[in-house]
């Protein structure tokens, strides 16, 4: 019962009076920078400390607990909104010692889109000078299967929301796009010279 709990916590409490004691630690199963293409997201970790963790504290609202405990697991839906959303997690034990960890977990709900800026032709084929554009983050493009860009690349160092390059296209061929973002969302479409002319 709540009034069993309280009087166990008050005896752990008396118990620890006089002795120093480590303030908890923090431990998630989130990093800081994670993106996501769902606006809820299960924050859930455990909080340790020889001081017994009573409170755990998402962005300033209680965690339910049951009782004080020296590992302390807990776990909290959230709504995201679209970008970067900052989650505080704080935990506090009996002796009253408070740690807090931040995080940084960016929501981008929207797949890439695609626009031709210009189109060339010759003899042969059209030539299209095709943007892929996102509204946060860029993680990678593709054409005809092959990979054309990629964040991951060691040398893009920045988050790149387009990428623009040439797609030739003869009268019969047809070329198939895929963009993805750092979110995991996907666009994929398939151009030919009906697109062009």
């Amino acid at each position: 019962s709540g009034r069993a709990r309280f009087f166990i916590n008050l005896a752990r409490k008396e118990a620890l009076a006089n002795q120093r004691i480590t303030p908890p630690s923090i431990m998630l199963g989130l990093e800081s920078g994670q993106w996501t293409n769902r606006n809820q997201l299960v924050v859930k970790g455990r909080s340790v400390g020889a001081g017994f963790v009573q409170k755990v504290t998402i962005n300033g609202d209680p965690v339910f607990l049951e009782l004080a405990a020296t590992n302390q697991p807990f776990e909290r839906l959230i709504r995201l909104k679209e970008g970067s959303n900052r989650l505080q997690v704080a935990a506090t034990d009996l002796k009253q010692q408070v740690v807090e960890t931040n995080i940084c977990v960016l929501f981008d709900g929207q797949p890439p889109n695609l626009m031709i800026q210009s189109v060339q032709s010759n003899q042969h084929e059209w030539i299209a000078d095709v943007v892929c554009i996102d509204n946060l983050s860029l993680a990678s493009v593709k054409l005809d299967g092959r990979l054309l860009w990629s964040q991951a690349d060691g040398a893009n160092t920045m988050p790149s929301p387009s990428y623009s390059f040439k797609a030739p296209c003869a009268p019969s061929q047809l070329r198939h796009i895929e963009a993805v973002d750092a979110a995991g969302n996907v666009f994929t479409t398939t151009l030919g010279a009906q697109d062009f002319v």
